[in-house]
């Protein structure tokens, strides 16, 4: 695969065309729609391999997003757990924002933490528990030490990424449930504490994944599904919006304000969606 020294910032062909959609959207939308509105992240700056995608953004663009989610948004920060929570109490009478990581790339620790940390934002990372035992020369990921070092951060949380990072609704019961327990275990063992947070790797989920991460003592999940959550739904079900590589303020501003959340629509293509 190709190196590149960054994700691409230019968006693909189906983005630009998600893109124009979205613009039309948002001359008629004129305020965030209201709930909790979860961004979800992948790397901040990291050189990914093969990235054609644009999972990582560049720590300029995002510490320009996070500023303007600070000053400008209207909205409230808040962090995973305490936005799920005054949810489902319907304490939320506007639009909150919680910030989430997937994957565990070792930026969010050297990059994204230091600008979260200045403006004040909690986030919660959610880390792939296989990928903190890679050797030494691997470093793309967090390992034991430098997850050590991210949970110390003011504000930060760890939740979990699946154990191997395979999609869990592929998974039979048995390893299903034997892929939920490593990584609740081995984080247990790094952290102190189990995760009480998973996101679903490769947004794979069903009801029976739903059923079986419940059973393994998980209280929330986070899906790959965009939209805002309102405070019907099911805390192992939270919707997420993804932020790319070629993403500048003002697509950011419009994924804040729900501009986006039509593309559900094209999602249930290719993810089943929660029950």
């Amino acid at each position: 695969m190709t190196r590149m020294a960054v994700a691409p910032d230019t968006p693909t062909p189906v983005q630009r065309w998600v893109r124009r959609i979205a613009r039309m959207v948002g001359v008629v939308r004129t305020r965030p729609r209201a709930g909790l509105r979860v961004l979800l992240y992948h790397a901040v700056g990291t050189d990914v391999p093969g990235d054609r995608y644009g999972m990582s953004v560049t720590q300029r663009a995002f510490a320009d997003q996070m500023q303007w989610l600070r000053d400008e948004s209207g909205c409230a920060i808040v962090s995973l757990e305490s936005g799920a929570a005054r949810l489902a109490r319907r304490e939320l009478t506007g639009t909150a924002v919680a910030v989430t990581f997937d994957d565990g790339y070792r930026d969010v620790l050297s990059q994204a933490a230091p600008v979260l940390d200045r403006y004040g934002i909690p986030f919660t990372v959610f880390v792939v528990g296989s990928y903190l035992e890679r050797p030494p020369t691997a470093r793309l990921f967090l390992d034991t030490e430098s997850l050590r070092e991210l949970a110390a951060v003011p504000n930060a949380t760890i939740g979990a990424h699946g154990y191997t990072h395979r999609p869990l609704s592929r998974l039979s019961d048995e390893v299903l449930d034997d892929e939920l327990r490593a990584v609740r275990q081995g984080l247990a063992e790094h952290l102190g504490a189990p995760p009480s947070g998973i996101a679903y790797p490769h947004g794979a989920v069903d009801r029976r994944v739903i059923d079986r991460v419940k059973a393994a003592g998980f209280q929330l999940g986070a899906t790959s599904f965009v939209g805002v959550n309102q405070p019907n739904v099911l805390p192992l079900s939270l919707r997420r919006t993804e932020l790319l590589a070629s993403d500048g303020v003002n697509e950011f501003a419009g994924k804040i304000r729900g501009d986006y959340d039509w593309y559900q629509v094209r999602q249930r293509l290719y993810w089943p969606v929660p029950a």
